[in-house]
């Protein structure tokens, strides 16, 4: 189900810079449990219907991150993170894409760690986040320009995971930073009428906290 990770390295040579490179460690899906939080790679971006190269965001995100100081300044330093490494894609068909991640999120979400989700386009959160209806009321909070609420036609696509979860069963949607004239009306009525709420872009201004 998961390809194991590479090796993680910290690039700086200073031995008082400690990275996420030198404290990320590999797991598996019975050692996940043991961390805070376990990234997942999903290197897929099959249905984008736009640019392509999201499939290369797992290997780039941490190669990014093991650069990365762990300090923070009020809680600490970061020491409780593992990788399960990418989760293999037998097929680039998108729906039989979504059946194989969400069976893999449904073994992650089994485990007592916290998914950090490393995609890869925007189909992916369907999968991703529905295993979660069947324990129990979901929201979802997206950081996003589009609402992403499109109806599925042939085959789902990055811009239709939201009216699958809807579909599915979920309760709220909220989309922080969705801009003017990047939707139609229709899928603007559509979030709607389930209830959900859009914060448009401007509004966000220099704080996501106020925003959000």
């Amino acid at each position: 189900m998961f390809r194991n990770p590479e090796d993680w390295t910290g690039p700086s040579a200073d031995p008082n810079d400690e990275q996420f490179g030198d404290v990320v460690e590999p797991a598996t899906l019975e050692s996940a449990g043991d961390y805070d939080a376990v990234l997942v790679g999903e290197p897929y971006d099959g249905a984008v219907i736009g640019r392509r190269g999201a499939n290369e965001g797992p290997a780039q995100v941490k190669d990014a991150l093991a650069g990365v100081k762990t300090h923070h300044f009020a809680e600490g330093p970061v020491s409780s993170v593992a990788d399960l490494g990418d989760v293999v894609l037998v097929d680039d068909d998108v729906g039989i894409v979504q059946e194989e991640l969400f069976d893999a999120a449904s073994a992650v979400h089994d485990t007592d760690a916290m998914p950090v989700f490393v995609g890869g386009d925007n189909s992916l959160s369907y999968p991703n986040a529905a295993p979660l209806l069947e324990s129990g009321s979901l929201g979802v909070l997206s950081f996003d320009a589009h609402l992403d609420c499109r109806e599925v036609r042939d085959e789902p696509t990055s811009g239709t995971p939201y009216r699958q979860l809807f579909d599915a069963g979920l309760d709220s949607l909220a989309v922080v930073g969705a801009r003017h004239f990047e939707t139609s009306t229709r899928y603007a009525d559509y979030l709607a009428d389930q209830g959900g709420a859009v914060v448009p872009a401007e509004r966000v201004g220099d704080s996501i906290d106020a925003a959000v």
